[in-house]
């Protein structure tokens, strides 16, 4: 059950529906929808195993999470910004839809803050909420302070920043290190207006996702945390992907 159904249903309708089709397991990609977490604990009440998958429902009775931790995802995006960190570099901005402030975002800000640190010699790191698109338009707007490394956190942020730069004709002037590979982002990476793209192995997430509900519906346990591999890709890594996309298709055909 998925928005590609075209319908007006939100994830607690499909949840709904789940817990009364009674599904044999449900993989949930969480998102703080107000009613969820009850939802979660509604089905496992009435049998029903649920794993989350790359964002957390901490609070309430899932079985599973599947996705990366915050010191990991922490870790890699530092790695990141501090590789683009130069002696020009007097701004870097960290924008996301939770307030940095969040315990669960804690680690990720700590680890980008040390390694741009470590980098720069100097902090040079600020964050701000994004709570609409108005909010990244903003920052744009307001010339003075438009960062030389923005960095997104989630797909929503990425779109938007994206669409902003092009909107301010800012494109290769700020860094943008972004976050998912829709077919958009990935097209900003190929024309050099987001620099790189984080991306999150998608196989491996249905994969453990399937394995979480079937060990508990066989053997009544399963871990309760499943990390899941992520990298980041830039120009070079996306033109590869569609090569090699493109060959397999070709094979396919064949």
């Amino acid at each position: 059950m998925g928005p590609d159904r075209g319908t007006s249903y939100d994830k607690l309708d499909y949840m709904n529906m789940s817990i009364a089709a009674k599904a044999d397991g449900i993989i949930l990609q969480y998102n703080g929808e107000s009613g969820l977490e009850e939802a979660i604990n509604t089905a496992v009440d009435n049998g029903i195993p649920v794993a989350t998958v790359m964002s957390d429902a901490v609070h309430s009775k899932r079985q599973s999470f599947v996705g990366v931790s915050d010191y990991q995802l922490g870790m890699a995006y530092g790695e990141i910004v501090s590789s683009y960190v130069d002696e020009d570099t007097k701004k870097i901005l960290i924008l996301q839809k939770r307030d940095i402030d969040d315990m669960n975002e804690s680690q990720i800000y700590t680890q980008i803050s040390n390694s741009v640190q470590k980098a720069a010699g100097r902090n040079l790191l600020s964050t701000g909420t994004f709570e609409t698109e108005e909010a990244v338009t903003d920052i744009f707007q307001q010339k003075r302070n438009i960062p030389d490394i923005l960095v997104c956190m989630d797909e929503e942020t990425t779109e938007c920043a994206r669409q902003a730069v092009l909107d301010f004709n800012l494109a290769g002037k700020v860094k943008i290190i972004g976050y998912y590979t829709s077919e958009d982002i990935l097209a900003a990476v190929e024309k050099g207006v987001i620099s790189v793209t984080c991306d999150v192995d998608t196989t491996q997430l249905g994969q453990y996702s399937v394995e979480a509900l079937t060990n508990y519906i066989k053997d009544g346990r399963t871990n309760s945390y499943y990390n899941v591999d992520i990298n980041f890709l830039d120009r070079a890594a996306v033109e590869k992907m569609r090569r090699e996309a493109d060959t397999d298709e070709k094979a396919s055909v064949e």
